[in-house]
């Protein structure tokens, strides 16, 4: 008994703690805000994987294009209703992985992950190669449900890169 509290106490004071319950593949589903808060991205899940897409942007970056694709073919479609992130699959414990995160910005698209800090917070990870090289960015789950409908992408799942 002595040495089972000691491991306990020793696994506890390493931040091991007891073992963590798996989460619902489901959880990171539904309407985020984008770390800036001017934009609000939805992650839905199709044939097993999980997606996240622009689904609202303020009024005034809603006919944003993709200028930046290093495909040329697609750099006259709007950003809005475009997804992101494309193909993640849950491992069954807490981390969505081998998926890919497409950055707008840039043209770049980069392996990715997504784990949730609480029921309220998903942070997207994209990296190149390694992890620890990449950068992550929070998002805040939205409460008020309620569209913009000026600036809201179509309930179909968009194109991705």
């Amino acid at each position: 008994l002595r040495i089972a509290l000691a491991v306990f106490l020793l696994c506890l004071q390493a931040g091991a703690g007891p073992p963590k319950v798996p989460l619902d593949p489901d959880a990171v589903t539904g309407l985020w805000w984008t770390p800036k808060k001017d934009g609000k991205m939805e992650f839905y899940r199709k044939e097993g994987k999980y997606f996240g897409k622009i689904a609202w942007l303020l009024p005034k970056n809603a006919e944003n294009l993709d200028v930046k694709n290093p495909d040329r073919a697609k750099r006259s479609r709007k950003i809005l209703g475009m997804d992101i992130f494309t193909g993640f699959k849950f491992d069954g414990k807490e981390t969505w992985k081998d998926g890919t995160i497409y950055d707008s910005r840039s043209g770049g698209s980069y392996q990715g992950f997504l784990k949730l800090e609480g029921p309220d917070v998903l942070v997207g990870t994209g990296f190149v190669l390694v992890p620890f090289l990449g950068g992550s960015a929070k998002f805040q789950r939205v409460e008020d449900m309620t569209p913009t409908p000026a600036a809201t992408a179509s309930p179909t799942p968009a194109q991705g890169p």
